[in-house]
């Protein structure tokens, strides 16, 4: 064995994509299944996303990895619809366009007349956090009105503690360039550059995973845990449930606090870094109901910001946005609760969690009937948060382990979060492992 990956995430699996499931080879997982957080559960005609849902369709390495899998030409784009946000109690329309903010009852009158001084605040490029730059670019009122459930959507997180120069670099990047936010958006819609789309598989997402799986065969090795890894004879060896495993490079695709435990005698300063790396935890609970007994709501979804004191991250319309994730005449919906602002919410019963999740749908649709059927994915340690001083930790991390150029790493926390992120990171790993084999096979990109 050559190249030992170590996790069967939707990182791992990537670098296997982009090495070409070279027969050298050795995928370790310690589950049943492959897929992490990107697994699929098909019962019944449900279609159900247990973590991601899908990804956005402007990463060239996410349309790489599907062109290897000959997937490319299967994609299902996600229906439009309405996007609504929870104000007190009630689901309220976000405008389509941002102007339509300055007419939305989801800002009172001040909070509006803030945002037109935006443009003419100072960009302040000392890292700050999420809630302190929005604060001072467009004001508290929209920051606590909008942004705070916006960012709940995406990293379950707290606006208070999540770095912005870290968690959205981007756009902190475009306003550096620009001068302000509303210059940055303006570009960007002056550039005709069209967004991007959620994006998944007729089997959801899970089906990436499933197909990289039947790729690797015998070279998958799941139920494998690997408990210890060291050097011995310039060579790597993994201490695995089912003995030792020698290989030339490793890759460690894992959480972090899995991967800090390997690395905790052979990069002391990168482990502890790991360590420092926090959570949010978040259950992902599926509604399962028939047309019959209810008309649901139209559209895409709506996000529910911390001032409505619910336990209820967002609620997506599943069958509205993919219809192909429920059978004809039902309905399902997928509820996010928890996260990095209820720390003990998923300790909690899997059951109590459930009916949690309902009461909080009849809350927001008062004719909510009880499902048909309900299930519950738990991920206690699920979201890595991008805090401050996010940034020097990697660095940290990145340091640490420079001694060791035949070890990499890959995961959620180096460069993003989403899907399309850890897709990007497995391809830079593995165009690093190529690099470092010159002549030695084919390269490419």
């Amino acid at each position: 064995m050559k190249i030992a990956i170590v996790g069967g995430g939707i990182s791992g699996l990537s670098v296997a994509t982009f090495l070409d499931f070279r027969p050298d080879i050795s995928v370790f997982e310690a589950s049943p299944t492959v897929g992490g957080m990107t697994k699929t559960q098909i019962d019944e005609g449900f279609v159900r996303d247990l973590g991601a849902n899908g990804f956005l369709n402007d990463e060239p390495t996410v349309a790489l990895l599907l062109e290897r899998l000959n997937l490319d030409n299967q994609c299902v784009l996600a229906a439009g619809g309405s996007r609504y946000l929870l104000h007190n109690g009630k689901p309220v329309a976000l405008p389509e366009k941002p102007p339509g903010i300055l007419t939305s009852p989801l800002l009172p009158v001040l909070a509006r007349l803030r945002l037109l001084i935006e443009p003419f605040k100072s960009v302040r490029k000392n890292e700050q956090s999420v809630a302190d730059y929005l604060n001072h670019r467009i004001g508290k009122g929209a920051t606590t009105a909008l942004v705070d459930a916006m960012v709940s959507g995406i990293w379950a997180g707290d606006i208070q503690a999540l770095s912005m120069q870290a968690a959205f670099p981007r756009l902190v990047k475009a306003v550096e360039n620009e001068g302000s936010l509303y210059k940055a958006l303006k570009a960007k819609r002056a550039s005709g550059t069209p967004a991007p789309k959620l994006t998944s598989l007729p089997k959801g997402l899970g089906q990436i995973a499933e197909t990289i799986a039947e790729q690797l065969g015998n070279n998958l090795y799941t139920q494998t845990a690997v408990s210890s890894l060291c050097q011995r004879d310039g060579k790597w060896v993994l201490g695995t449930s089912k003995g030792e495993q020698v290989a030339e490079q490793v890759v460690l695709a894992l959480p972090t606090q899995k991967c800090a435990e390997l690395l905790k005698e052979l990069a002391p300063e990168a482990s502890n870094a790991l360590l420092e790396i926090p959570t949010a935890p978040v259950a992902v609970v599926h509604h399962l109901f028939d047309l019959n007994d209810w008309e649901p709501p139209t559209g895409f979804g709506i996000l529910c910001p911390r001032k409505e004191k619910t336990s209820t991250l967002g609620v997506l319309y599943t069958s509205s946005i993919f219809p192909q994730r429920a059978p004809h005449g039902k309905v399902l919906l997928r509820s996010i609760l928890g996260g990095a602002t209820i720390p003990n919410f998923c300790d909690q019963d899997p059951q109590k969690i459930q009916n949690i999740a309902w009461e909080n749908l009849k809350a927001i649709f008062g004719d909510c009937p009880a499902p048909l059927k309900q299930t519950v994915e738990i991920y206690k340690k699920g979201i890595p948060q991008y805090t401050i001083g996010h940034s020097g930790r990697v660095e940290r991390i990145r340091a640490a382990i420079e001694p060791f150029p035949s070890l990499h790493l890959a995961g959620n926390y180096l460069g993003g979060v989403a899907v399309k992120d850890c897709v990007r990171v497995a391809h830079e790993v593995a165009s690093q492992i190529r690099q470092s084999e010159p002549g030695s096979w084919e390269n490419r990109t």
